[in-house]
């Protein structure tokens, strides 16, 4: 659309009216095609002042009138300077990223290390409309530590309708490897939403677990074996929503017949929020169950809408 904008002009240090800025104002910005075509730019040049007479100049009837006057003046004057001096040329956005790395490195002690591909244990790929991220190499870290990098892979976390207590009847095994493997587990579901039910799930039994709830938590890594490429994927997207899903189980916990929430946030086409945790109450039906999650996952809402609203999103 074509209409009048207020600019700022870096070189000017002013705020000018240019009525001939061409902008898409419903586009989405591309890191890649961030290079600006000179092509495309409109130059407006100076009006000779001897093309035209000089008008008489008749005094005002309204006081504001001259005030309205001069402001249009000195607006169209500081348009025409700015757009047609030579520092109007729009540059490269990598030139100016450039030159603010430079203004940096004069003043802060720091070092260039190009695009961002690790960062506290996770990877990051980068391509011109994804962003992906994932934990490959501290996966495979872990399979090494338990002795199950090279385990036949399965393809669930936990088999389907599998029910875990204290007393199983099975013998103890030993907590500190127990817990040392469950440990490890809470940092992975950083960037692996599948994993959030077995882990919460298994760590209820930190304090004395059985060779039964050890062969589980085995289960799982043979099930991360065959999932280390799994990830967080960030695409690039036109239409950016806040979606959120819930459920609960009805007595899910044969110990305490305590119901399990869970919920799970995207934003755009990216999980950003996940959580699977056992309800503080015994509930007596399905509904009071589905009544608690919910709440739990409003809440979340209220957190997550706060966050983008102070990005700037609403």
């Amino acid at each position: 659309m074509s209409k009048g904008y207020r600019l700022f002009s870096l070189k000017e240090s002013q705020v000018i009216i240019n009525r001939d800025v061409q902008l898409d104002e419903n586009a989405s910005w591309n890191w890649e095609e961030n290079k600006v075509e000179t092509k495309d730019v409109l130059i407006i040049t100076d009006k000779e002042d001897n093309d035209e007479p000089i008008s008489s100049v008749t005094s005002p009837s309204d006081p504001n009138s001259t005030q309205l006057n001069e402001e249009s003046h000195n607006s169209a004057d500081s348009t025409s300077s700015n757009s047609s001096s030579p520092s109007s040329t729009p540059k490269s956005n990598k030139k100016m990223i450039e030159e603010f790395k430079d203004d940096m490195t004069q003043k802060y002690e720091m070092s260039d290390m190009g695009l961002l591909q690790h960062f506290l244990g996770m990877e990051i790929y980068q391509e011109e409309e994804t962003i992906f991220i994932c934990q490959k190499m501290y996966a495979e870290t872990i399979l090494k530590k338990f002795n199950m990098l090279g385990c036949n892979p399965v393809s669930t976390p936990l088999i389907m309708g599998e029910k875990l207590k204290k007393e199983d009847g099975g013998k103890a095994a030993d907590a500190t490897h127990y817990r040392s493997l469950i440990g490890n587990l809470p940092y992975l579901i950083a960037t692996r939403p599948d994993l959030m039910y077995v882990a919460s799930m298994l760590s209820r039994f930190m304090q004395s677990p059985s060779h039964f709830h050890l062969g589980v938590a085995k289960h799982v890594l043979r099930y991360v074996q065959g999932t280390t490429d799994l990830g967080l994927s960030f695409q690039k997207n036109y239409t950016v929503n806040l979606v959120g899903y819930c459920d609960s189980d009805l007595g899910g916990s044969l110990d305490d017949m305590k119901s399990t929430s869970g919920y799970c946030f995207s934003f755009g086409l990216a999980m950003i929020s996940w959580l699977s945790k056992k309800q503080q109450s015994v509930v007596q039906s399905s509904a009071e169950a589905e009544y608690i999650s919910t709440s739990l996952a409003a809440s979340q809402t209220i957190w997550l809408r706060r966050i983008l609203a102070d990005l700037g999103h609403h």
